[in-house]
Order: C-alpha cells, then structure tokens, then sequence
C-alpha cells in the first residue's frame, strides 16, 4: 500500500498575527507491503476406534514500511504551492528524511491429534520458528508441546456405579514451549543517523546499544485439569492448575552513562507465574425460544522473579505510579 501525503502553507497565512511564513510546502511518501504465505497438507486415519489425524505446514510472512520526506520553506509566489518545493529559496530550512522497518519470520508446523474410543486423547505439536528480530546463531528456536486426557466417564467401570447424571469426568494435562520475540527490529544491531549540517555530516545514536547475542525468550507451562459434566451438560464445571516458568525474559534495561549508551534489550532473567483457576457454567433455563445461562470463575495467581542473569541486579523499567519501575529477584 502506498500513501502520499502534500502539504502547503500559503505566504500570506498568519500576516494577521504579524507571523508571515513565507511559504511551507511538504511531500512525504510512505510505503507499506505485507504478506503472508501458508503450506499445510493434513492426513486423516479412521480404523475401527482409533482416530488419527496429522498435518504438516510451512509459513512465512514479511512486513515492510519505508516513507521519504521533504520540508521546504520560502517561495516567491503560491500560485504552485508544493509543485515548486525545488524552488524553496531559503535552502537551509530544507531538510530531507526517510526510515524503514522490517521484519520476517519463518515457520515449520507439526501436529498430530489421536483419540481412542473418545476416552483416550493425545495432541503432539511441535513449531520450529526462525525471526529476523535477532541476530545470527539466535534466530531459530524449537516450540513443542504435549496435551493428554482421558474421558473417565466412559470406562465401563465408572458405568457401573449407575451415576447417570455425570455425562463428563475428563481429566487433563499438558506441557508445552511457546516463544516470544516481541521486541523493536534491529535491537541485535547499535544503530546510527546521519544528520547534516552545512558542509557536516555526523552520526548519532539513538541511545540504546545493539545485543547480537539476542535470542527467543520461552514460556514454558505445564496445565493440569478436570473439566466435569453434569445432568445432560446443563451444568460444566473446569478446574485448572497451571504454572508458567518464562526463561530468557526479553526487557529493556538501563545502562550506565559512561556507556555512550541510554538503555540495551537483554534477554535478563526468569519469572515464574503459578496459579488455579475455577469456571462454573450453568444452564438455568431452557426453551424453544429462551435460554439463559449462568458462569462464574475464580481464580488466583502468583507472579515472581526468581533469577537475574549475569550481574544484573535489578530491572529498572519506566511505567507506574511512580514512573520508574524495579524488579529484582524474589519480586511478586
């Protein structure tokens, strides 16, 4: 997608106030592209009661932005308004801009569900994701997973005790890596402007020092569970225990002045989130043309920085009540 945007003041705008402008004029143009591409192929099993399903996939998808810009100021006449912005007379009121971002990422999907019966279930996924966000020997990172549960309320044993109006007595656990590389593009890299004056050209930082050694920060979350079904579904309940360990937490933090150098994204520690959590629903009343149900959940968690990589000894992030925020090892 392209967008170009014109912008003129006229001369004699502000004579009023005693302000004449001389004339402004601005172009900018911005340019966007984004694409996503997706490949999977699924294989389906049915034998007697076993039911097997596996699919396999390739993605990629990329995202550009680049814009251009001049400001001019200082024309003889309006009649061309930003036509003429070669024309500017005050040539050092001209200043010239551009920028660009991009990102891409790279994906190949496994995954593989099995069920039995309707009593026994299995699901194995597994990604392998590659992000141009971090630098070389740090881009790739592996995200399996693993979710079991069985159905109780189908054994025949549990049928036996005659408890009818049970329809559903699940029991669940799980395991699984996710990754997150939610930080600014080219944060592996220190980058630099150039800016230009006169017959000068110097480059300046933008105050945060590029970290090649970057990598995937990973969520690794064990779920245990029981989801129970009662009186023809009429009422669900689901209990959930879980517990989160994020490891290579990706921060920005602040570094001494004598660095040249504002602030630096790390991959910084660890935190640990642990928790239960209840969900009630039920269906009160039922009819042809009305239904109303009732839900309800509770839940508790527990959040804590439980280690601070290398000799960083606290995080130091703006945001707050006070407008500066600091984390250290044991903070909840």
């Amino acid at each position: 997608m392209d967008q170009k945007d014109l912008w003129y003041t006229p001369r004699d705008l502000g004579q009023s106030l005693r302000n004449t402008t001389e004339g402004t004029a601005q172009q900018r143009n911005d340019h966007w592209l984004n694409w996503q591409w997706d490949n999977t192929v699924t294989y389906n099993i049915l034998a007697d009661a076993h039911n097997l399903t596996a699919l396999g996939g390739f993605s990629m998808q990329k995202n550009k932005w680049d814009y251009n810009q001049i400001n001019a100021v200082g024309f003889a006449t309006d009649d061309f308004s930003y036509k003429n912005i070669g024309g500017a007379y005050k040539k050092d009121q001209t200043n010239q801009s551009s920028d660009f971002q991009t990102n891409s990422i790279m994906s190949y999907i496994g995954r593989v569900n099995y069920s039995y019966k309707e009593k026994y279930f299995a699901a194995v996924t597994a990604r392998y994701d590659g992000s141009s966000r971090f630098g070389d020997g740090h881009k790739w990172g592996l995200f399996p997973s693993l979710a079991l549960s069985w159905n109780i309320a189908e054994e025949n044993f549990f049928r036996s005790l005659n408890l009818r109006f049970v329809d559903l007595l699940k029991l669940r656990a799980g395991y699984g890596i996710a990754g997150n590389q939610n930080i600014p593009n080219f944060a592996y890299k220190t980058l630099y402007y150039p800016s230009f004056t006169k017959n000068t050209v110097s480059f300046n930082s933008d105050g945060r020092l590029g970290n090649p050694s970057l990598g995937w920060e990973k969520q690794k979350q064990v779920n245990l569970g029981v989801d129970v079904g009662l009186i023809q579904h009429k009422i669900n309940l689901a209990f959930n225990y879980f517990s989160i360990l994020n490891e290579n937490l990706l921060l920005q933090r602040s570094l001494s002045t004598t660095t040249g150098f504002n602030n630096v994204i790390s991959n910084v520690g660890t935190l640990k989130n642990e928790g239960i959590e209840l969900a009630v629903n039920a269906k009160a009343l039922e009819t042809e043309n009305f239904s109303w149900s009732v839900s309800a959940n509770i839940s508790s968690a527990n959040n804590k920085v439980t280690k601070l990589y290398g000799n960083v000894d606290a995080i130091y992030n703006k945001g707050g009540y006070t407008g500066v925020e600091i984390q250290r090892e044991g903070n909840l």
